[in-house]
Order: C-alpha cells, then structure tokens, then sequence
C-alpha cells in the first residue's frame, strides 16, 4: 500500500521495540485497532463454539487414558520447577482446534 495503509510502520517498530524492553511481555501482541477490534470479538464468540463441541469433544481420549469424571481432566499433570504445570508429553498436543 506503500504509504497508503492505515496503519503506521514507524509506530508499530516503536511498539515492538517497547515490548522487547518489558520486563513480561504479551505473549501475543495485537497491532492495530482492527485487529484489536476483531480479536475481542473472536474471544466473546469461542465459548459458544466450545459449548457446541462439548458433547462430541470431549469423549475422545484412548479409553484408557481417559479420566473418570469431566473434574479430573487437568489432574494428570506434571509440576515444573517454576511452579507451572503441564501435562505429560505423552499427552501434549492431543487437542485439536479445526476452524471452518
């Protein structure tokens, strides 16, 4: 668009050049009042679309790995020194989220 876009290039530098000197920066940086815009509007539809993945969703682990009760997922996990937990890397990346 070379010049005629809306955005500025030399602002989102400034802005990226920020992030790096913060001391926790986002894990995702949204540039941009549209894709702000768009993203907010994303975040209110998923839980509708993850409500109408329930009952198909999540009933598809190996029968043996699957937890007993819906309250006993995240159990299974493994605490890193930093104190975050994590599943097991057997079970990482077993979800899959497919977009239309």
């Amino acid at each position: 668009m070379n010049g005629k876009q809306a955005g500025d290039p030399a602002k989102l530098a400034r802005a990226l050049l920020a992030i790096t000197e913060q001391e926790q920066p986002p894990l995702r940086f949204i540039a941009g009042a549209d894709a702000i815009l768009a993203v907010e509007a994303k975040t209110k539809e998923l839980p509708a679309q993850a409500e109408a993945s329930r009952e198909l969703g999540m009933d598809l682990a190996h029968d043996e790995a699957r937890p007993a009760r819906t309250s006993d997922i995240g159990r299974n996990t493994e605490e890193k020194s930093d104190g975050i937990r994590q599943a097991p890397a057997h079970e990482q990346g077993a979800g899959r989220v497919l977009h239309r």
